[in-house]
């Protein structure tokens, strides 16, 4: 009797509570995991950039291929996933293997660039650029004449580089890597004349050219500070 009469009392209290309605917008969802995966950032408002960039090229084509230590500057304008670039970069001189010419040539070039720039939040950036070079070899052996060879023309170049921000405030350092290309878009030499005293007393001549010029692949390090580019670190939705 005592079991039934606290089974009969249970039950009542059980029926005097009505069960809770959920709502449709009150429905609990498992709680969504954030990627790790890259993912672009917001567009980023107007930087602009002064970097530094130094590293080792390698120089193939019609003449011997070359390989070069390389420095050179760069301006950098952005906005958006958009970047506007000069750029300007030199090569020591290596020395030469030729008979009777003591260092081999050099280059300098200009160019200009445009291309695409993209953060990605919690990530480093990339961009890639494309544009026009003209790019100039020189050597000061006078064989080349009084002034030396000074020889070169239009050339295409282009840019693919990493980089990360060292803080997001308005200004700051920001350090990266790139690798860079030029292609000559024409072929280029330069003539010769090399004059030797033979042991009888004789002078014999040499008239010839030097082919400069070709493709060239450069891996640099870069760094410089940036002014401007807000929104950096937020979530593309």
């Amino acid at each position: 009797m005592l079991s039934f009469a606290r089974a009969s009392v249970g039950e009542a209290c059980a029926a005097e509570v009505p069960p809770s309605e959920v709502g449709e917008d009150e429905v609990l969802s498992a709680p969504s995991q954030q990627s790790f995966a890259p993912a672009l950032a917001r567009p980023p408002d107007l930087a602009a950039a002064l970097e530094g960039y130094a590293g080792v090229a390698l120089l193939t084509g019609a003449g011997d291929s070359r390989s070069r230590s390389l420095i050179g500057g760069l301006l950098r304008f952005r906005y958006r996933y958009f970047q506007l670039a000069g750029a300007a970069e030199v090569t020591d001189t290596g020395q030469a293997d030729a008979l009777n010419e003591r260092r081999e040539e050099s280059w300098r070039s200009l160019g200009v660039f445009a291309g695409a720039w993209l953060p990605f939040a919690r990530w480093i950036d990339v961009d890639a650029a494309v544009g026009y070079v003209d790019r100039r070899f020189s050597n000061a052996d006078r064989s080349y004449g009084p002034d030396g060879m000074f020889v070169g023309g239009p050339a295409v170049g282009w840019r693919f580089g990493i980089s990360d921000r060292s803080t997001e405030k308005r200004f700051g350092l920001r350090l990266g890597a790139a690798l860079l290309g030029t292609v000559d878009l024409q072929s280029i030499s330069a003539p010769f004349e090399r004059r030797y005293r033979l042991p009888d007393g004789s002078e014999n001549v040499t008239q010839g050219t030097t082919d400069v010029g070709g493709v060239s692949v450069a891996l640099v390090v870069q760094g410089g500070f940036e002014l401007g580019g807000g929104a950096r670190s937020h979530w593309v939705d």
